[in-house]
C-alpha cells in the first residue's frame, strides 16, 4: 500500500512538472519543451525566393507563408535542407527565433517580434516521418510529368504554365506625408506611362512582346481591356519611409526580408484603398524606387496560385525588360539558365540563349524552359527509342518560328544518374531577334532534369553546333552532330548513341556506326581490318 502511494506521489510529482513547464499558443507561433532558448513551431506553405545580384551569384531565401499571410523568414541551419524543398510545399518548421540579418546592408532589428526563424528542422506534415533536420523532405514541386516514352520516338508538349499572366505591375516611391522623397532614396527612374511603354510596347524590346511571342501566343501578357481583367501597370503608389507590417518594423535604410515584403504590403493597402481587385491578378511586380536595395531584382520561385505571388525590381532596372521578365520567370517555376564550358568552368547566367540567363537582351527562352512551359513539342528519345549503336537522323526548324519541330530531349535510362539532354535550334528571328551572332544559326545542346512545366530545376548549356561540328558527351555515351543542310531555315542533325569506342566485325559487316565518328562500313578506317577488300 505504502509503495503503491508512492509511486502515484512520483507520478504526482512528473505530471506537475510537465505542467510547470508547459507553454501554452502564442500569435507567434506553438512554442516547444527545450531547455535554452524557446523552440517555435510554425506551419504553412514554403516560398523559396531568388534574389539576382549585378555580377555576382545569386541568393536562396526561404520564407514561410502562414496561414494569415503573415511571411516568415526561414535561416535553415544547413543548406543541405534545401534539398527537396519547393514552394507551394506545405511543411512544419521548429527553430527559435532571432535578429534578422542584412540582405545588403541593413542592420538588425532591435525592436518588434524577431523577423527570422532559425529553423533547425522541416517536417511534411502529410508524411510520416520524423523530424528530418537537414536531409530535405519530399520531392520535386508537384505537376504531371511528360514522361519519356518506351516505345517508337513521338513528340510530346508539357501542361501549358499558364495562358494569361494578368500581372499588376507596381511602381512605388518612397515619400514623407509632405511630399519629400524619404533620406536614402531619390526620384523613380522612369514615369508610370514610361514604364507602360517597358512592359507593353509593340515596337523593340517589352515584357508583354517576350511572352506573346515567345509563346506563340498561348501565354499572353497584355493590356488589351478585351482580355479580361488585362495586366495594368498601375499610377506610381507613394508609401512612407517606414511603417509596421504584422507587428514587424520596416524601413527605407535598409533592405532585409521584413523591409521589401513591408513596401509590398503597404503598396498593396493603398491599391485596395483606391478599389483595384489585387485578388484579380495572380501576378504583383513591385518597382522599388532607388534605395537600399542593391539587388536587380527578386521573385518567387514558383506560384501555384494558393498565396500572393511577389517580384520585385529594383531602382535601376526599371527599363530593363529582361530583368522584370526573368523575375516573372522565376513566379513560373523556371530556374537560371547556366553554362558549363568544355574546361569545366561554369557560370550561373551563362546562358545567353535564354531570357532566364545572361542579361540584359530580350530574348526566348531556351528549349528546356520553352519545353517547361508548354511552348514547345519536342520530340523524345530514350533507351528503347534510342539503342546502343544506333543513330537518329533528323532536321530541326528554328524554335522562334517552328514549335512543333525545333525540340529534341533524350532521357538517357542506359546511364542512370544523367540528366536528360535538350537540343534546340536557335536563328535571330522574332522573338530572338536579339540572340548575338556567337549564338544564332546553331544548334544549342543542354542538360536539365526539368520533367514537368512546375519543376524548378537548373539548366545547362553544354555546346553550341555549327554545321559540320559535333558534341559528345561522355557520361551518356552520346554525340551529336550536325551536318549541312539544303535549307538555312532546317538544321540537319544526326544523335548517336556508342555502342563501344570501336568498330567491331559485326558492326562493320552491318555498316552500323558502333563508336559514333560519323562513319561506317567502308567509309570507316576502322573497319579496314574487319572487310574484304572491294573489288576493283
Amino acid at each position: 500500500m505504502e509503495a503503491s502511494l508512492g509511486l502515484r506521489t512520483w507520478a504526482l510529482f512528473a505530471v506537475l512538472i510537465l505542467l510547470a513547464a508547459r507553454v501554452t499558443h502564442t500569435s507567434t507561433g506553438r512554442r516547444l519543451l527545450q531547455a535554452g532558448p524557446q523552440r517555435t513551431l510554425l506551419s504553412g506553405t514554403v516560398i523559396i525566393m531568388d534574389v539576382e545580384y549585378a555580377g555576382r551569384s545569386s541568393r536562396t531565401i526561404v520564407a514561410l507563408c502562414r496561414d494569415s499571410g503573415h511571411r516568415v523568414q526561414l535561416r535553415l541551419r544547413s543548406e543541405k535542407m534545401l534539398a527537396g524543398l519547393h514552394t507551394g510545399m506545405r511543411v512544419e518548421a521548429t527553430g527559435i527565433w532571432v535578429a534578422g540579418h542584412a540582405l545588403d546592408m541593413g542592420a538588425a532589428r532591435s525592436q518588434g517580434e524577431p523577423p527570422v526563424l532559425r529553423a533547425d528542422a522541416i517536417r511534411d506534415p502529410s508524411r510520416r516521418n520524423s523530424w528530418n533536420p537537414g536531409r530535405g523532405v519530399g520531392a520535386g514541386a508537384a505537376g504531371a510529368g511528360a514522361q519519356a516514352p518506351a516505345g517508337p520516338i513521338v513528340a510530346v508538349m508539357n501542361q501549358l504554365a499558364v495562358g494569361n499572366m494578368r500581372v499588376l505591375f507596381i511602381p512605388i516611391v518612397h515619400q514623407s506625408s509632405s511630399g519629400v522623397y524619404c533620406p536614402g532614396t531619390s526620384k523613380n527612374p522612369l514615369t508610370s506611362a514610361e514604364l507602360r511603354d517597358v512592359v507593353f510596347s509593340d515596337t523593340g524590346s517589352s515584357v508583354s512582346k517576350h511572352f506573346n511571342e515567345c509563346s506563340f501566343s498561348k501565354t499572353v501578357l497584355t493590356n488589351d481591356s478585351s482580355i479580361a481583367p488585362p495586366s495594368v501597370v498601375v499610377n506610381v503608389v507613394p508609401i512612407p519611409c517606414n511603417g509596421t507590417s504584422w507587428d514587424v518594423k520596416w524601413t527605407v535604410n535598409t533592405c532585409e526580408f521584413e523591409d521589401f515584403n513591408g513596401y509590398a504590403d503597404a503598396a498593396d493597402q493603398e491599391l485596395t484603398r483606391r478599389g483595384v481587385n489585387l485578388g484579380a491578378y495572380p501576378f504583383k511586380v513591385y518597382f522599388l524606387p532607388p534605395n537600399a536595395c542593391a539587388w536587380v531584382g527578386l521573385g518567387y520561385i514558383g506560384c501555384d496560385g494558393s498565396y500572393d505571388c511577389r517580384a520585385w525590381v529594383s531602382g535601376s532596372h526599371w527599363g530593363n525588360p529582361q530583368a522584370i521578365s526573368h523575375e516573372l520567370g522565376h513566379n513560373l517555376f523556371m530556374q537560371h539558365a547556366s553554362f558549363l564550358s568544355s574546361n569545366g568552368a561554369f557560370d550561373e547566367y551563362g546562358d545567353g540563349t535564354c531570357q532566364m540567363g545572361t542579361c540584359c537582351e530580350n530574348r526566348c527562352l531556351n528549349t528546356p524552359h520553352a519545353w517547361q512551359m508548354g511552348w514547345l513539342n519536342v520530340r523524345h528519345l530514350n533507351g528503347t527509342s534510342l539503342p546502343a549503336a544506333a543513330t537518329y537522323n533528323t532536321s530541326m526548324g528554328v524554335q522562334a518560328v517552328s514549335p512543333n519541330l525545333s525540340g529534341i530531349r533524350i532521357v538517357p535510362t542506359w546511364a542512370p544518374g544523367v540528366d536528360p539532354i535538350f537540343v534546340g535550334f536557335r536563328w535571330a528571328v522574332r522573338g530572338d531577334e536579339f540572340l548575338p551572332p556567337s549564338l544564332t544559326r546553331r544548334i544549342h545542346i543542354y542538360t536539365s532534369k526539368i520533367s514537368h512545366y512546375r519543376d524548378a530545376q537548373p539548366t545547362v548549356l553544354r555546346a553550341s553546333l555549327r554545321v559540320d561540328e559535333s558534341w559528345t558527351f561522355v557520361a551518356a555515351n552520346l554525340v551529336v552532330r550536325r551536318s549541312s543542310s539544303t535549307s538555312p531555315a532546317l538544321a540537319v542533325v544526326q544523335i548517336c548513341r556508342r555502342g563501344g569506342l570501336y568498330e567491331t566485325a559485326a558492326s562493320c559487316a552491318a555498316a552500323v556506326d558502333n563508336n559514333c565518328d560519323g562513319l561506317a562500313g567502308y567509309e570507316d578506317p576502322l573497319c579496314m581490318g574487319f572487310l574484304p577488300p572491294l573489288p576493283t
